[in-house]
């Protein structure tokens, strides 16, 4: 019960609030918050990330296996039961005052064909709130980690999209199936260089960007340092969504950087 309170509290606060929404604000990692979703939606975030494991027929989000698992901590209590409220209670969206869909980046964490058949099953509970190839709704659905590609791939209109990797471009895979495109931010750049990108690692992040966008899918590049010349970097080179873990230093510097 007083989960139950916390929720709904959370929920009049989010819903009774003005925020601005950044659209291309990732929260990585983002149940390793104090208050998974929350923080970031009180942040304006439109993307969220959780990792999953399949453990004992149930969706734990968890980063790492065994340490971290609390089998109380699932991706329906944590996310999608929230969400289903929030859209139930927005009109349909997540935020009141923000008419697009927003991302839930669903990274698998355990077998990526059960997890996935789990998962499936488990989206069927909240098909009003999912988008879908024929229809925006409140919340797209992106499978991430160990996908299963082919699986989606072979469904006409699934209830969640593929994170692709820069691999996966020139395959003649539709942007409407893989809509993103994630890598390690260091490896597209070549080195562990946590400062300043050199001209060349410029090059190397616009020339992915460039490719993925003319196959129409969005660049996320994670592992990213939580830095503003970074962030500078990765708007300018056309990036599309910032990946960070400090929630509110990236809403601080999206906030100034609309003003300017």
């Amino acid at each position: 019960m007083k989960s139950n309170f916390f929720l709904l509290g959370v929920t009049l606060l989010i819903t009774s609030q003005l925020y601005a929404q950044h659209h291309n604000a990732h929260a990585h990692n983002d149940y390793e918050h104090k208050r998974p979703l929350f923080d970031a939606l009180e942040n304006g975030f439109t993307s969220f990330e959780a990792d999953i494991y399949l453990i004992d027929g149930d969706l734990i989000v968890a980063h790492d296996y065994p340490t971290e698992i609390d089998k109380t901590r699932t991706l329906a209590s944590l996310y999608l039961e929230p969400l289903l409220k929030l859209s139930t209670e927005n009109g349909g969206r997540i935020y009141k005052d923000y008419p697009h869909q927003v991302y839930l980046l669903i990274d698998i964490k355990s077998e990526a064909n059960e997890t996935w058949q789990k998962l499936r099953k488990e989206l069927e509970n909240y098909e009003q709130i999912l988008s879908r190839i024929d229809q925006e709704r409140a919340i797209k659905i992106i499978i991430s980690g160990n996908r299963p590609i082919d699986l989606i791939l072979q469904e006409t209109n699934p209830p969640a999209f593929l994170d692709g990797r820069p691999a996966d471009l020139d395959k003649g895979i539709p942007s409407e199936k893989m809509p993103w495109i994630s890598e390690n931010y260091f490896k597209v750049i070549g080195s562990l260089n946590m400062g300043m990108p050199t001209d060349l690692q410029l090059i190397k992040i616009k020339t992915l960007v460039e490719k993925a966008h003319t196959e129409n899918k969005k660049v996320r590049l994670w592992a990213s340092p939580d830095k503003r010349e970074i962030w500078e970097v990765l708007l300018t080179c056309g990036v599309d969504f910032i990946n960070a873990d400090d929630l509110k230093g990236l809403k601080k510097f999206l906030t100034e950087h609309k003003g300017h």
